[in-house]
């Protein structure tokens, strides 16, 4: 009856009507919806389809706007019609009719490329996009026929030869190919890739209509089309087509299998096709010359290798073998042995060259090179899986020929200071090359390193103006890149964030269904969700590698498919114990990885792979670890690595790398950034005394890192200064003046100007700062040698290897003459730096000075140091007596303080002129400036312990007779005053005076200071200032027990034993380890007298509550380092007890005297026993009951309970216990002010408790 009435009331011409089209969609909706078995496929049905159909023809007569919205809701409607419009059937002509039109409107419509959309075309394109791919991943839909129709779209199909190829980067592209970071392709491959989970999981079909294509139909049809005739005329593909099927559905579709069995099944009933395929011997004579023609079969002969390294890792062997389920379903009996056939064929297209029938174009060339690589990976999965000997394996893997030839860019990349690209797990790379990858933005690397990528964003750190003092043991930037981390990651998500539209579901995919929006911030999300779902380590799911807990920066060099390869073979070698050894213990392929790198005939690009597969596998331990369980096998801190082991050998052909790519990116690069932290991070050993080249390579590459490390950006540049100070106090120590540096560079960048451009002018002047203190501070001199008239090691350009693109930024005429620079020259310098308008420059410039002051006190140099002295004093003296305003007062302050950090000596030069200028300031600033004012005293009280002023000439010594010391004029209430600032600066710079003072000041001007330092800082909030407090009162100590020092009166002792005493409880667990050492040297180490100790030495009534637990810990110390400290005290849990100790009725009165010996809580054991328990008897006695042995229940909680001592503290640490062993049903836990407890068991229990925030330490 609906049948019937059909054709009246969906007639053709009431469709494109625009009164009536909305009316008639949101009735085509409801039809499909009620029935759309009913409205499809009836008889009469075709009207609902033939309107459908005529509002998406172009020439239907409806206005533009309202033709597009009405193509959007038609497209809508594509899930549903399509569930029912299958290609066999009543129903197959009415598929084609609505696939053709559909394919019309896409062509029509979508552009032929998707990077050349403006915003408002993008959002056009994607209106339509958006519900054609939820059609291609809706799983009750599966069709084969919608899935060829967006393949084939020309936007789609734009080539893609693989992100990381050079020519895509030397076109501009930053490293990817045209159109490859665009959202809407991306977004259509993840519609197939769901898609082809769907088939796999066998998803049922929608309402009553026949089946969607299934995986072995969809698996037929990629060998169909992939291996048949390139004649799209015909009914055939063209390369584009099947470079789509190829890699976005038949690999996907391997992995998506869940078991070998079912891939073999899979797999099977195309034997016989691709059996013949792996069996052509003779394709390389066969290859024809047209371009489409020759790129489709080159792409048809990479599938062959694909497939083949896909199954030679997922199938068992035996079924290549003579009886085996493949080599069967071939039905190829007479054919040759086929895994020797293979590897034959997949080792010789990977290494040996491929003669074109024609000059390659670059499209031709990238294919090649695809080929070449999917020939390796075949090779790789063949000889891993079918050969056990290390030295074979090596010999066939790593004995490359040709390979680096064949399959690496031959263009230079362009490498950029911060480059924008994601960090990937290493376990993805057991994946095919073409397989989509988890990937997460930011970063976070390993081991403290910070990734190149956190460079990007953030303001400059507030530790980047510091200066260290020493050498490469510690830097002051250090604490920077967590910072920049997060703050790059936190940008990175926050501009995803701003990609969502409206009207979506939060997680970027469109609110109906579908894979995702078209859109880059979005896809990106879901992309992210769907991979993570996916399986790792498709080639063995059972073994795990080394390189799977990794981190790698997903750059244009990792992107390269030879790049992941080699990665993967290394890994895959490693774990399956295959890994043979050469000359000195290095492993074959890390000898061949050196070998490549050295070579003058490997491409500068060869190199550049190299370096970045040497820094993704640095961090490979000495020996392969064994994965436990399925994990990912991580090395344990301290487990010594392969390349470090081996770095006497690497760091020549690194050095020169590096410094080549300097000179060819004309920028402090990413890469070089991350190859110079790993070579900061070898032993200083593994350099060369005796190697000339090698310096001279070392001191070029810091010389032309001086020259690129400055950066408008604070985070950029603040990182590549640390980078180089990181070198210099490695490389420094160990070369002294073998390591040539130029000083010539650094005198540039502290005279630098830049007009118009003030902050530009700051970063090149505070670059050459830092440079010049990591020299100082690791004792390099502060100028040229007279002597050096040349370059050591001669002109950079003379270390390259011929044909590099280095040698095209070079000079004209490079000559090896050089003028020295002395030292007048750096230190008028460094003093207008000093005198610059900036605090940027002119603090850290005061710290430099003051180091190059010293530094020439003994040295050559020395006779200049009078006259540098006294031009220093002049102008600080001439600006204390012209600027008396508060911002002039606070300059002056600094500078001293940073001064005569380095050169204390300043503040005794005529009569202790600014010494005394910066007492009078003490009491008159505030804040920094007051800090700045006891840290100069700090100085000059050192200089004053060190009695060095009486070395010095009559004209330049410490002040005159009669000139006290600053320090002398502080008086006890200014040092109350002092100490009992809110400002922890002041404390902390007032601690820093004491303690310098402790060392020799008499000790009877100190004792009155104790309580005031006993109040402001025994429990004060920052921990640096708990730490010093400690010290000082550590010292203070130590000199009272000298012999002759003034002995401190009682009070005073027990203040300065109680004030070491609470440190025992300090919150901070590294100050209560700090002190647990502290006194458990100070004790006696027999456990008699220990114990006496313990009640007389380490009682105070400030750490009463706590005394039991603090001389447990002291107690227990003595046995801590035993030799059988280990040894198992208990062999039984008490559960495993066969009796106990029966109890009698503990009930005295009151006020028997033996009250005290009986245990805590007796009154209540009546009440823990059974009622049917005789009166008398109390019944046996389990040392674990907690209501019985509770040291934490107060009075109120024991009701009649005694007070006992540890009842009676105020705030008790936490009790209770569990019985048996580890705590089992019935287990109770007491409570007390002071927090939970823990539990004690027989047999492995633990022991755990603590008083409000504060636990007990780990012994």
């Amino acid at each position: 009856a609906i049948a019937g009435r059909l054709p009246p009331l969906l007639s053709r011409p009431a469709w494109p009507d625009p009164a009536r089209t909305d009316g008639m969609l949101a009735l085509a909706r409801r039809l499909i919806g009620l029935g759309a078995h009913l409205v499809l496929l009836a008889p009469g049905g075709s009207c609902l389809l033939d309107g459908l159909l005529c509002l998406l023809r172009a020439d239907n007569g409806l206005p533009t706007a309202d033709r597009r919205r009405a193509v959007v809701e038609v497209f809508k409607l594509l899930p549903q019609l399509l569930r029912w419009l299958r290609p066999s059937g009543a129903s197959a002509g009415r598929l084609g009719a609505l696939v053709c039109a559909v394919r019309a409107v896409l062509d029509n419509e979508v552009p032929l490329s998707f990077s050349e959309l403006t915003p408002a075309r993008r959002h056009e394109v994607q209106e339509l996009l958006r519900p054609v791919l939820d059609a291609v991943a809706d799983p009750l839909v599966r069709s084969r026929e919608l899935l060829l129709t967006v393949l084939r779209l020309e936007a789609v199909r734009e080539p893609q030869l693989g992100a990381g190829h050079a020519e895509a980067a030397a076109a501009g592209a930053g490293g990817e190919a045209r159109g490859a970071r665009n959202g809407q392709r991306e977004a259509v491959r993840a519609a197939v890739r769901d898609m082809v989970r769907a088939v796999v999981a066998k998803a049922p079909s929608g309402g009553g209509g026949a089946a969607g294509v299934s995986a072995p139909e969809l698996w037929a049809l990629c060998v169909d089309r992939v291996c048949g005739p390139a004649d799209p005329g015909n009914g055939g593909a063209d390369w584009q087509e099947k470079m789509l099927l190829l890699e976005w559905v038949s690999v996907p579709l391997c992995e998506e299998m869940a078991s070998a069995e079912s891939l073999t099944e899979l797999v099977a009933a195309t034997m016989p096709a691709l059996a013949s395929l792996w069996s052509e011997t003779d394709w390389p004579s066969r290859l024809p010359a047209p371009e489409d023609a020759l790129s489709a079969a080159l792409v048809r002969r990479r599938a062959a290798f694909e497939w083949i390294g896909m199954l030679i890792a997922r199938v068992p062997k035996s079924s290549f073998e003579p009886g085996g389920r493949l080599l069967e379903a071939a039905g190829a009996s007479g054919l040759p042995d086929l895994k020797k056939l293979l590897i034959e064929q997949c080792g010789t297209a990977a290494k040996e060259r491929l003669p074109l029938p024609r000059e390659p174009t670059p499209r031709v060339a990238a294919l090649k090179r695809l080929l070449h690589t999917a020939a390796y990976g075949g090779y790789v999965n063949l000889i891993v899986h079918t050969q056990s000997k290390p030295e074979v394996v090596s010999k066939l893997l790593f004995n490359w020929k040709k390979l680096w030839e064949n399959a690496a860019p031959t263009a230079a990349f362009r490498l950029a200071q911060t480059p924008d690209h994601p960090t990937e797990r290493g376990s993805s790379l057991a994946r095919r090359p073409g397989a989509p990858r988890a990937t997460t933005r930011g970063g976070g690397g390993g081991g403290g390193y910070l990734p190149s990528q956190a460079l990007m964003s953030s303001s400059l750190s507030q530790g980047a103006d510091d200066l260290g003092s020493g050498g490469g043991g510690g830097d002051p930037m250090a604490a920077a890149p967590h910072a920049l981390g997060r703050a790059h990651t936190q940008s990175s998500q926050a501009h995803s964030q701003s990609q969502s539209s409206d009207g979506d579901a939060p997680d970027g995919r469109p609110a109906q269904r579908g894979p995702q929006q078209p859109e880059e911030g979005e896809w990106q999300r879901e992309q992210q969700r769907e991979r993570e779902r996916e399986q790792l380590f498709a080639d063995d799911p059972e073994r795990v590698g080394e390189l799977a807990s990794a981190t790698l920066e997903m750059d244009a060099l990792n992107k390269e498919p030879l790049v992941q390869l080699l990665l993967r073979a290394v890994d895959q070698v490693r774990q399956r114990g295959l890994e043979a050894r050469g000359e000195g213990g290095m492993p074959v392929w890390m000898g061949r990885l050196l070998d490549t790198l050295s070579s003058s005939s490997a491409t500068y690009t060869t190199r550049l792979l190299v370096a970045r597969l040497v820094y993704d596998l640095r961090n490979l331990p000495l020996e392969p670890l064994e994965p436990a369980g399925g994990e990912a096998a991580s090395p344990a801190p301290g487990t010594k690595r392969l390349f470090a082991d081996h770095a006497r050998r690497w760091y020549k052909p690194l050095a020169r790398l590096v410094l080549e790519s300097l000179h060819a990116n004309g920028c402090f690069h990413y890469l070089a950034h991350d190859l110079l932290q790993l070579m900061g991070s070898w032993p200083a050993e593994a350099v060369d005394e005796a190697d000339g080249e090698l310096h001279a390579l070392l001191g070029h590459v810091l010389e032309k890192g001086m020259l690129l490390c400055n950066d408008k950006r604070g985070p950029v540049l603040a990182e590549n200064v640390r980078t180089l100070k990181l070198l210099l106090g490695r490389w420094a120590p160990r070369l002294g003046a073998k390591l040539p540096l130029r000083r010539l560079l650094i005198l540039k960048q502290l005279k630098a100007r830049s007009k118009g451009d003030e902050a530009r002018e700051v970063q090149w002047r505070k670059a050459a700062l830092h440079l010049l203190n990591a020299l100082l501070a690791n004792h390099l001199p502060l100028a040229d040698d007279e002597a050096a008239t040349t370059i050591p090691g001669g002109h950079w350009t003379r270390l390259m290897p011929p044909g590099s693109p280095a040698l095209a930024n070079a000079p004209p005429a490079a000559s090896d003459a050089y003028t020295p620079v002395g030292p007048t020259e750096l230190l008028d310098a460094l003093l207008s730096c000093v005198k610059h308008a900036r605090k940027a420059v002119y603090d850290p410039a005061a710290t430099v000075l003051g180091q190059a002051l010293a530094s020439l006190g003994g040295s050559a140099a020395a006779d200049k140091l009078p006259a540098c002295e006294e031009n220093v004093f002049k102008y600080l003296s001439e600006l204390s007596m012209s600027d008396y305003t508060q911002a002039g007062t606070s300059r002056l302050l600094v500078l001293l303080d940073h001064l005569s950090e380095g050169y204390p000596r300043l503040l005794e030069l005529r009569g202790r002129l600014l010494a005394v200028w910066a007492r009078s300031k003490l009491l008159e600033v505030h804040g920094d400036g007051r800090a700045n004012v006891l840290r100069c005293m700090t100085h000059a009280a050192a200089r004053e312990r060190s009695g060095a002023g009486q070395e010095e000439p009559a004209p330049l010594r410490g002040g005159p007779e009669g000139v006290p010391p600053v320090t002398t004029s502080v008086t006890k209430e200014v040092w109350e005053g002092l100490l009992s600032q809110q400002q922890p600066e002041v404390q902390h710079a007032s601690l820093r005076l004491l303690l310098e003072l402790a060392q020799h000041h008499p000790l009877d001007k100190l004792w009155p200071l104790l309580p005031a330092l006993d109040a402001a800082l025994a429990r004060h909030r920052a921990v640096d200032c708990r730490a010093l407090y400690h010290e000082l009162l550590i010292r203070l100590r130590e000199r009272a027990a000298e012999p002759g020092a003034a002995v401190p009166d009682a009070a005073s002792e027990t203040l300065l034993r109680s004030g070491l005493l609470v440190g025992l409880c300090d919150p901070d667990e590294t100050r209560r380890e700090a002190m647990l050492g502290y006194w458990h040297g100070q004790l006696p180490r027999s456990m008699a007298a220990r114990l006496v100790a313990c009640f007389e030495t380490l009682y105070a009534p400030a750490v009463e509550a706590q005394w039991l637990h603090i001389s447990t810990l002291l107690l227990l110390q003595l046995v801590h380092g035993a030799p059988n400290r280990h040894k198992t005290i208990f062999v039984k849990t008490l559960l495993d007890t066969s009796s106990f100790q029966p109890v009698g009725n503990l009930a005295p009165t009151r006020g028997s005297a033996s009250l005290a010996m009986l245990p805590w809580g007796h009154e209540f054991f009546s009440q823990s026993q059974p009622a049917s328990q005789d009166a008398g008897e109390g019944g046996p006695l389990r040392a674990t009951q907690s209501q019985l042995y509770s040291q934490t229940q107060t009075q109120d909680q024991l009701g009649g309970v005694p007070a006992t001592y540890s009842s009676q503290a105020a705030d008790g640490g936490g009790g209770g216990g569990a019985a048996g062993g580890g705590g089992g049903a019935g287990a109770e836990a007491g409570t007390g002010t002071g927090g939970k407890g823990g539990a004690m068991d027989g047999g492995g229990g633990t022991v755990a408790g603590g008083k409000g925030h504060w636990q007990y330490p780990q012994l």
